[in-house]
């Protein structure tokens, strides 16, 4: 093997780690992560020229058992492609419980690693963690709880009773391993350390380190084989002569035949061979030349055992026996030594000298905590401060990340308060700890949905920052700075708070651009591309598009760049992001043709990525991709189309829930069966919808059961609308209401528990989904309640948050109200509550100009049209419904979508009714003729039932405005035929049958 040192140095005594990897990561990564590694901590790197092919298997093996560590670059040509690294040296270590350190030089592949490789911590080179704990910093702590240092070494050294100088051919050196055990076998020689590294090169430091091994040692041990006899052999020309020179005692073991005539021939005076089969003859042997060196007075000393068993441990000195070690340390931890306790912890983590154990690794954890709390109260100095500090947060960390959140916050609160007591005496470091403090409380405070308490531990961690920042300056302490605000404009983000969100994200921008402006580093730029995806989607929420789109294009010039530099999967995958966020801004705006475009480079990457890598997060994302470009086509009324995108989504999802059975991958299943179920609704399939929305329900029930967690319980909601909804489709207005009721049951309790801008609203839609079927069954009173109910919410929820969506949410519900106004026959209150809807469409239209808006506005010109033409004002409704259609036949132009025509056909409906309730049938019957021109071409487009339905709508109104009888009679007839398909098609919806039978009648009475 060759290896790299400090100085060039001899790895003679070092602590050893051997770094492999896929031939081409190990050529790039190589030089760097020794460099890493070296700049840690004192040791030696050890490797293969070419990790493909060991020159000698068997020296490899052996060499390879004597590693304190295996460092392993990983990338997805690691996991996905075969290499001697994963196909031997990994299952090697695994089975010595050899630590492996995976350092992921690709991110987004650590759930991959441990389906590929097991649970492992893994370090990510280029992910920094958000409470402020680096990569480097992560490194260093792992590589100090692994390997031993050369002041802890030299204690270890120094604790040994004596030495023992091994002497034997290289050749010979499993026969050396061999007698190490053999001699270890007995206890007097437990403590008594044996010279041997196989690591040593020929030359002037060997030689040296030769004579000094045999000064310190009180016995010459001998591996006698054949081998020994060959003429010009170092042991036979140095190391023995020095050893008689020295006076020396001498065992010779014969650990293979060897003729004694010849050995005494150039051994000189040697003494009889001791058959090393011979257990008992050696013992005696090893006691009377050891006699009065072994020291039993240690034996009860943890800290002499806690250094005897890191010596068995890492193999300093003596052969490695992880038993041993665990025995020994074990002890000295049972006594609270708390060195031993600390090791116990790292060796459960890490799998060294034992099989990983996160749970016990946590038990030695929380009675290290209490042992360092105990030690700072009976000295309080800043050394046992940090200690004890420490000891918490990654007590915290371990139960936060085995999916134990509440106990971690019971952690981080006594984390919090010790950080207090350093603040008290002065210590330097106590600010850092109450930043680390405050926000590891709001990281567990957020991830159960408490907001508020969230906030209020990030602006403690933010105001500590920003001393940190005033009095060092640094560029870590300035990142943390940009974190904090980032963090803070999250929290106000989902509390709907915009304007305080995009506040913080600025302050966040400003330090970011800096950082990448002073620094060029990949990791800053990323950042700022991030901070610009923050700004845009403020600028979104708000229905500033315009500018929402100009910080996306910032941010995917960034990545654009990354993506060309590096070609790393994280910057492809953050590129497809950027081309996915502009589609969005595209859709919205209604420039539908362009939001394909970018979501089909999104899913050009993301196919790429998915076909390289095959990860977990790859075909994720182009599982996402699929659902993004069906949604498209939906839109436009291509549902054949977008089912396919559906179905393509869904099979890549029904693998992943299969593969991981992850949380994450059976919610992507579930939306696959939603968004399947809703191409079938919207077919005309309900019974195959309700299939769907039921298999989605099934899983959302058992992850909420499971998890318990916000998530999981809104989706089941959302789940018990689907179902609601096709029973309300279907006439089961009962059933309906049922898995209405459910669903409010669950918002309720969100609600109450989160105080979410999401959470409330979600709340009004169940109020308003109850209230339309307290409508549909003509109870208007309840409908009326369920509505006002939905107002008072919308009125709290447009005072806090000042949102486009609060305003639009605020209109819909007076829309509503109106309604209900209308059909209990108060006009003028129906038109007081359409007028509040025209005053704010009318602003958010002028404000933001996307489709949504100007298609709000036109509905409401709609309703007020309506309500003129009931009150027979038909001038004025008249005018409503121009001013209505002069936006749909903007609409339909720009955007071409089934949508925007089926509105341009309800206005020309709208129309073709007044012309008719004057008495201008020419007029109305072109008003009808052009309403039923776009509903064939959205029916043969669609093939929907709806469209079908609207077509013999159309029909059946262009009949009954027709003079000739003849036309008439063609007009009804078609509108029965579709009736009579689409009955038949749909027996569950008893509309259809109705107006079959009302086209019946029609033509029986021409």
């Amino acid at each position: 093997m060759k290896y790299k040192t400090r100085n060039n140095r001899s790895p003679q005594g070092l602590q050893r780690v051997f770094l492999t990897g896929y031939p081409d990561d190990f050529a790039q990564w190589l030089e760097p992560i020794s460099a890493q590694i070296l700049e840690r901590h004192n040791c030696a790197v050890f490797y293969e020229e070419d990790p493909e092919s060991p020159a000698d298997a068997e020296i490899f093996e052996s060499d390879l058992a004597r590693m304190q560590l295996i460092v392993i670059p990983v990338s997805s040509r690691f996991l996905y492609r075969d290499c001697f690294a994963r196909r031997v040296v990994f299952p090697f270590a695994m089975e010595r419980h050899i630590p492996v350190l995976p350092i992921l030089v690709e991110s987004g592949l650590s759930s991959e690693f441990d389906r590929i490789c097991g649970d492992l911590q893994c370090l990510d080179l280029n992910a920094r963690d958000e409470t402020a704990i680096s990569y480097e910093d992560k490194l260093t702590r792992y590589l100090n709880s692994v390997l031993i240092g050369d002041e802890t070494a030299k204690q270890v050294r120094d604790a040994f009773d004596a030495y023992i100088f091994l002497s034997y051919r290289k050749k010979d050196r499993r026969f050396a391993q061999e007698l190490m055990r053999l001699i270890h076998r007995n206890d007097f020689c437990r403590d008594i350390a044996i010279w041997y590294d196989e690591f040593l090169v020929p030359g002037e430091s060997f030689n040296q380190a030769i004579q000094e091994a045999i000064k310190k040692s009180e016995l010459f041990a001998l591996v006698v084989t054949p081998n020994l006899l060959e003429q010009g052999n170092y042991v036979m020309r140095h190391e023995y002569p020095d050893a008689k020179g020295a006076g020396m005692k001498i065992l010779p073991a014969e650990l293979q035949p060897t003729d004694r005539a010849t050995l005494e021939q150039h051994f000189d005076a040697i003494p009889a061979c001791v058959d090393s089969n011979n257990q008992a003859a050696l013992a005696d042997s090893l006691a009377v030349l050891l006699e009065n060196v072994a020291k039993p007075d240690n034996d009860d000393d943890p800290t002499h055992n806690f250094f005897i068993g890191l010596a068995y441990l890492g193999g300093i000195d003596v052969e490695t026996d992880y038993d041993m070690a665990l025995r020994l340390i074990e002890g000295s931890a049972e006594q609270e030594l708390p060195e031993a306790m600390q090791k116990l912890v790292d060796m459960y983590n890490s799998g060294e000298g034992v099989k990983r154990d996160y749970r016990k690794a946590i038990e030695w954890q929380r009675k290290l905590a209490d042992v360092r709390k105990r030690m700072f109260e009976a000295d309080p100095t800043e050394d046992n401060a940090i200690d004890w500090f420490n000891t918490l947060f990654y007590l915290g960390e371990a139960l936060r990340a085995v999916g134990k959140p509440k106990e971690a916050g019971v952690v981080f609160e006594k984390m919090l308060h010790a950080a207090e007591q350093c603040q008290e005496y002065g210590f330097s470091f106590a600010k850092r700890a109450l930043s680390i403090s405050y926000s590891n409380l709001g990281d567990i405070c957020e991830a159960q949905g408490g907001l508020t308490e969230a906030q209020q531990y990030y602006e403690q961690s933010l105001q500590m920052f920003e001393q940190l920042t005033k009095e060092t300056g640094t560029v870590q302490a300035r990142r943390d700075l940009s974190v904090s605000y980032g963090r803070l404009g999250d929290i106000c983000r989902a509390q709907g708070r915009l304007t305080e969100a995009q506040r913080y994200y600025a302050l966040s921008l400003q330090i970011a651009e800096q950082l990448a402006e002073e620094t060029g580093t990949v990791e800053a730029w990323r950042d700022l591309s991030i901070s610009y995806d923050c700004l845009g989607g403020i600028c979104e929420a708000q229905g500033r598009l315009a500018g929402a789109q100009q910080y996306y294009e910032q941010s995917l010039q960034i990545r654009e760049q990354l993506a060309a530099e590096t070609d790393t999967v994280e910057a492809r995958r953050n590129l497809s992001v950027s081309y996915n966020n502009l589609g969005d801004i595209c859709k919205a705006q209604g420039r539908v043709t362009e939001a394909q475009q970018y979501y089909e480079q999104s899913l050009q990457i993301d196919e790429q990525l998915a076909e390289e890598t095959g990860t977990v997060q790859a075909r994720r994302d182009l599982s996402v991709s699929y659902n993004r470009l069906g949604d498209i086509c939906k839109a436009q009324g291509r549902l054949i189309e977008a089912q396919q995108y559906y179905e393509q989504s869904l099979q890549i999802a029904e693998q992943l829930a299969e593969e991981t059975g992850t949380v994450e991958a059976r919610h992507d299943l579930s939306i696959s069966y939603e968004k399947l179920g809703d191409i079938c609704k919207a077919q005309g399939r309900v019974t195959e919808a309700q299939q769907y929305y039921e298999r989605s329900l099934q899983i959302d029930e058992q992850r909420a059961e499971e998890t318990g967690t916000v998530e999981a319980r809104r989706d089941l909601s959302v789940s018990y609308n689907n179902l609601g909804g096709i029973c309300e489709a279907q006439g089961r207005l009962t059933e309906a209401q049922q898995y209405y009721e459910q669903s409010l049951q669950i918002d309720e309790q969100l609600a109450e528990e989160t105080g979410t801008v999401e959470a409330r609203r979600d709340l009004s839609v169940s109020y308003e989904r109850l209230g339309g079927i307290c409508e549909a069954q003509g109870r208007l009173t309840e409908a009326q309640q369920y509505y006002d109910a939905e107002l008072k919410m919308a009125e709290k929820l447009l005072d806090e948050t000042e949102t486009v969506d609060a305003r639009r949410f605020i209109s819909v519900v007076y829309h509503k109200l109106g309604d209900i106004c209308k059909a209990q026959g108060t006009l003028p209150e129906a038109q007081q509550y359409y007028e509040k809807c025209l005053k704010l469409f009318e602003q958010l239209a002028e404000e933001t100009g996307t489709v949504e808006a100007r298609r709000d506005l036109s509905i409401t010109y709609d309703r007020l049209g309506s309500i003129c033409k009931a009150q027979g004002r038909l001038t004025e409704a008249q005018q409503y419904y121009e001013q209505a259609l002069q936006i749909r036949e903007q609409l339909a132009e720009e955007t071409g979508t089934v949508e925007a025509r089926r509105d341009l056909s309800v206005s020309y409906n709208n129309l073709g009714e007044i012309c008719e309730a004057q008495g201008r049938l020419t007029d109305a019957q072109q008003y009808f003729e052009q309403s039923l021109q776009i509903d064939e071409q959205l029916a043969k487009e669609t093939g929907t039932v709806e469209a079908y339905d609207e077509l013999a709508i159309s029909h059946y109104n262009v009949g009954v405005i027709a003079q000739r009888v003849d036309d008439k009679k063609a007009h009804f007839s078609a509108a029965l035929r579709i009736w009579e398909q689409i009955a038949e098609q749909c027996p569950e919806v008893p509309e259809y049958a109705q107006r079959r039978d009302l086209a019946k009648k029609a033509l029986e009475l021409l």
